[in-house]
């Protein structure tokens, strides 16, 4: 009926039969409140994006994220998507946009605020690919250097790209020697500061 579900049945109760009518009033939750809104994450290339989301109801609470707009699903780049954490792994340039989280209960949904993933510059002389160039880089820098016309020495931790380069040898030109570190000194940012784009030219 309108007013709900209504059973009716009967039964015997000390010898005595007896008719019961039993209404199961529905009840729509009202729409979720949001607590926290998630926040905007600016991550290194290949780091970790977590989105967090908090909400209260007076029934069940079901979440789903989205990326611009587009229903996101487990597959192990995302993970959460249906929880109130989203962990994005590996951050491409792909995953830049803007991330939200719908939040139901019963019947009733509420959208999160958008929050922006975007991603740090990067450069060919963060050599450890932390999105700052200092010190940690000059190292790995110094374990490949042996001068004007000397291949790279065993130390050199970088593997060789297709053409049997390594990253410190910014000039391409075999060797990796006080050429390839002035272009590393232009791009010396200090640890924890985002390195400059086109710092080498």
């Amino acid at each position: 009926s309108g007013d709900g579900l209504v059973l009716t049945g009967n039964g015997i109760h000390s010898g005595v039969g007896e008719a019961w009518v039993v209404r199961f009033i529905p009840h729509d939750p009202p729409p979720p409140t949001i607590a926290q809104q998630p926040s905007s994450q600016t991550v290194c290339p290949g780091d970790t994006a977590v989105f967090h989301v908090a909400a209260t109801s007076e029934g069940p609470l079901s979440f789903w994220w989205m990326k611009d707009g587009q229903g996101l699903a487990d597959d192990g780049h995302y993970a959460g998507t249906d929880s109130s954490e989203l962990t994005v792994s590996g951050v491409m340039a792909t995953d830049v946009g803007q991330y939200l989280c719908r939040i139901t209960a019963g019947f009733n949904s509420i959208e999160s605020d958008p929050a922006d993933l975007a991603t740090l510059p990067t450069a060919p002389a963060d050599l450890d690919n932390d999105c700052d160039v200092d010190q940690s880089d000059v190292i790995v820098f110094e374990a490949c250097a042996a001068g004007p016309g000397v291949t790279y020495p065993d130390t050199c931790p970088l593997p060789p790209d297709i053409q049997g380069r390594v990253a410190a040898d910014f000039d391409a030109d075999g060797d990796v020697d006080q050429a390839d570190f002035g272009e590393m000194q232009r791009c010396l940012s200090g640890a924890n500061n985002p390195v400059v784009p086109n710092c080498r030219q």
